[in-house]
């Protein structure tokens, strides 16, 4: 089956999604980008150098690497044909109102790719207020946002999981 129906797509999405939630570790989450990361997250743009922010992104290598491969293992998950992009998102630390992509891999995203910092939108809030997944099936990309719990049980971040909706644009590669 070479092409899917939105509620097919979205059917796959909420269960990578749901695999991913209680897979993913929490403990991780927040703390693959490294203290003084979040730091330069956490100050905005460096005037007169757009660049600043993510020249000065660093990760806690071995964490990273293990998360991305594990991301990665959950978009194998949808099957063929269906191209599914898997992205860690988490709070931007000292800020209330900032996430950043901790990990990406490429493939379809409701809110593009960056190493920014980026205003909280309303379903990501309401993912990280409710520890409720949150289905958004409307425009050219379907996600399905999933909390990522830590050991408290805490919601300390979520991941989105996002494939394009047939008749969108196709996926940049």
């Amino acid at each position: 089956m070479d092409e899917y129906t939105n509620e097919q797509i979205v059917d796959v999405l909420r269960d990578i999604a749901r695999v991913a939630s209680g897979v993913f570790d929490g403990e991780d989450c927040g703390t693959l980008l490294t203290e003084r990361a979040m730091k330069f997250l956490a100050a905005g743009a460096v005037p007169g150098n757009k660049y600043a922010v993510g020249d000065n992104i660093d990760y806690d290598a071995p964490r990273f690497e293990r998360a991305k491969k594990l991301l990665l293992r959950f978009q194998r998950l949808a099957p063929d044909g269906l191209e599914v992009q898997c992205i860690l998102w988490a709070p931007v630390t000292g800020t209330s109102d900032k996430v950043v992509q901790e990990i990406f891999n490429g493939g379809p995203t409701r809110w593009g790719l960056s190493t920014d910092a980026v205003d909280i939108k309303p379903p990501m809030k309401q993912v990280m207020e409710t520890g409720e997944p949150v289905e958004l099936t409307d425009g050219d990309v379907l996600t399905v946002l999933a909390p990522v719990r830590d050991s408290l049980q805490d919601v300390a971040g979520f991941i989105e999981v996002s494939a394009t909706a047939p008749g969108g644009p196709a996926p940049k590669k």
